[in-house]
Formats: structure tokens, C-alpha cells, sequence
């Protein structure tokens, strides 16, 4: 079951998007309360389409894309005339990070300094081996996130396969491509080098976390995943 819906069916070029921006700051796309009601947040500091958020004074809206193969940021900020638009043809890039980065350095007027790259351990051949195989996720974990995720993605992330490959681990979800985890320095976790994940084996299973989103998953078979 393809995931992404229309985010897969929507392209567009950086060119593109400073056009956006231009149509927007000059108020003739959006009338002065579609534009209010666009950029107020309805929840947290989320608005219609775009996060919202306030540095050095000044207000910033602010969204990043992904999919397999591509990532994309988009920030504007009006009160200084600016957009930041940065699109790659890779997913294994941060573009969010990147983005929201440059947006900073731009209205702090002052350098970020770059996060050091995570070590990455030695591979424990025997534990990955033991790792490997089908699991399935909790109902408790389906349920705490059900009402923040449509159905098709929860049955897309109701399975994980796991397979070892070459100094890495495999971890696959229903009808997408593998991503791929390496060991930490301690031995006993796995991380992404760019999506913030981590994973945390248990005797029964394993536990995913991402930016505050927690699953659980139990075995459900000791078939190497591919």
C-alpha cells in the first residue's frame, strides 16, 4: 500500500518555491484573513501547512518534506523578505536540520555550529543474528498513536523486518524500503544517520523511538527480514 498519498503525486523546484514565497509576501494569492487563518496555529505551533515559530524577534513559518529518494525544506520569513528553499535528491540527507539552520544563522546573524557525527561501534555479528527476524507492534504502542496517524500508515508500521547487512542492520516496514541502523558506541543500541531514529533490542522484541514517538514491537517470527 503506497504511504506518502499525495506527496507523492506533487513535485516542485526550488525556482518554484521562491515564487510561492513572492505570490504570498505580495498579498494578491491569499486575502488578509485566509492569510491569518493560514499562518495561526490550530495545534501546538502548527498553522494550516506550516509550523510557526519566533527567533530573534522575528516570526517564521517554516515545513519540511520527505520521501523515499528525495528531502526538501521550506522557510520564510516575512518581516525580513526572505525565503530559504533546499531540495535533495537524497533521503539520507537532513534537510530539516539543514534548513532550519541556515534560517537561524540568517536571522541571529551568527554562525550554527555544526553537531558532531555520532561514532559508530562494531557490529556484534552474533547479536544481530539473534536480532533479525518479523515483529509485529504492540496493540498498546497502535493504540497511543492511532488518533495521530491514519489507518493505512499504522498498517504500514504494524510490521518490521529486520536483516543484518554488511555493518548495519535493515529495518523494513510494510510496502517501503529499508532503512538502514548502526551500532553505537555501547554495543546495546542501533541509530539512523539521519532520521533520529533509534532502536533498542529487548529479549523480546525491540523498542523504535523518533523525535517523541515511542513503539514497541514484539517477535513475531525468527526469519532473517531481507
Amino acid at each position: 500500500t503506497p504511504l506518502p498519498f499525495a506527496a507523492g503525486a506533487l513535485r516542485s523546484t526550488a525556482i518554484d518555491m521562491l515564487a510561492w514565497d513572492r505570490a504570498l509576501a505580495s498579498g494578491r494569492l491569499l486575502g488578509a484573513e485566509f492569510e491569518r487563518k493560514r499562518t495561526t496555529p490550530e495545534k501546538d505551533d502548527y498553522a494550516y501547512g506550516v509550523a510557526i515559530a519566533t527567533k530573534s524577534g522575528h516570526r517564521i513559518e517554516a515545513h519540511s518534506g520527505g520521501i523515499e529518494g528525495f528531502s526538501s525544506f521550506f522557510a520564510r520569513v516575512p518581516d525580513l523578505g526572505i525565503a530559504v528553499v533546499f531540495v535533495c535528491n537524497s533521503d539520507a540527507f537532513d534537510a530539516s536540520e539543514f534548513g532550519h539552520s541556515v534560517t537561524k544563522m540568517i536571522v541571529e546573524a551568527k554562525p550554527v555550529v555544526p553537531k558532531p557525527e555520532r561514532a559508530i561501534g562494531a557490529l556484534d555479528a552474533a547479536r544481530a543474528a539473534q536480532l533479525a527476524g518479523t515483529y509485529d507492534l504492540v496493540p498498546a504502542s497502535r493504540d497511543k498513536i492511532a488518533a495521530k496517524l491514519p489507518k493505512e500508515i499504522l498498517d504500514g508500521i504494524a510490521t518490521m523486518t529486520i536483516g543484518v547487512e554488511g555493518q548495519r542492520i535493515a529495518v523494513k516496514a510494510n510496502g517501503q524500503p529499508p532503512f538502514f541502523a548502526f551500532p553505537a558506541k555501547d554495543g546495546t543500541t542501533f541509530f539512523t544517520k539521519s532520521s533520529g531514529i533509534e532502536i533498542f533490542p529487548s529479549v523480546t522484541g525491540f523498542r523504535l523511538e523518533q523525535q517523541g514517538i515511542v513503539l514497541d514491537y514484539v517477535r513475531a517470527s525468527a526469519t532473517p527480514g531481507t
